[in-house]
């Protein structure tokens, strides 16, 4: 029997997994467990042996045996399409925000609330959702960091200077914690959490990826508001 959904929408009503979602895991209970994991695995859509992720993540909250593993295939395969979605940002920040809508995806996924029964409703328009705020975020991150790196005016050492003093008071008022964690991703160029020759934050400071992400987006918000400052005391003083 397949267990049912709980949450209810604004009006009251039960959600329901699409027909075609409840047939497929229908067609699993009674596979054995490695042709579970076999079909898991597959990543193409077109395949007959093809697992729609919502069948997945009932998997994954139902099914205790296979749970690490067919997570490991549902966030391979969204490993794999996510950054063919994201545009307007570098190699290394696409890695970097993959890496945070997977840990926050499969975050829902373990919520132990019945909230993560939309994903099993309609799993691609969660993940779009979780995509457009996350690259909002990193938006707002990367324009706070091009205030930082530009320049009003190079022939105005004055200027020049009020907003390197602004800048460096902003920096002395970072924990030390934010500090390093600035340090090690706009200074150094570090990853946070990908792969790659170079070593990640995550492996330097032993921090967890979200708490890393909390850090950075805390010093940048600092820093932010000390660009403003400089822009304020630059007009004021025209």
């Amino acid at each position: 029997m397949i267990r049912p959904l709980t949450r209810r929408t604004a009006k009251g009503e039960l959600l329901r997994r699409r027909p075609e979602v409840e047939g497929q895991i229908r067609g699993i209970l009674n596979l054995e467990e490695q042709e579970i994991l076999k079909r898991a695995k597959v990543c193409d859509p077109t395949s007959s042996e093809y697992l729609k992720p919502e069948c997945l993540v009932y998997l994954i909250r139902t099914n205790r045996n296979l749970v690490e593993q067919v997570t490991d295939a549902l966030t391979e395969r969204c490993t794999k399409t996510l950054p063919h979605r994201i545009r307007g940002f570098s190699n290394l920040d696409i890695q970097d925000i993959t890496d945070d809508i997977v840990a926050e995806l499969i975050e829902r996924i373990f919520d132990a609330s019945d909230k993560a029964d939309y994903l099993e409703v309609s799993f691609e328009q969660t993940l779009k959702c979780l995509r457009i705020d996350v690259c909002r975020k990193y938006r707002a991150m990367r324009s706070a960091q091009v205030e930082l790196d530009e320049s009003k005016d190079p022939s105005d050492g004055r200027l020049d200077i009020m907003k390197a003093l602004l800048i460096k008071s902003a920096l002395a008022g970072l924990t030390d914690a934010e500090l390093l964690i600035v340090q090690l991703r706009h200074f150094c160029g570090l990853s946070i959490n990908g792969k790659g020759r170079q070593p990640t934050i995550v492996e330097i400071t032993k921090l967890s990826e979200r708490t890393i992400r909390n850090r950075l987006w805390s010093a940048e918000q600092k820093l932010r508001k000390a660009i403003r400052g400089a822009e304020g005391q630059t007009n004021d003083s025209k």
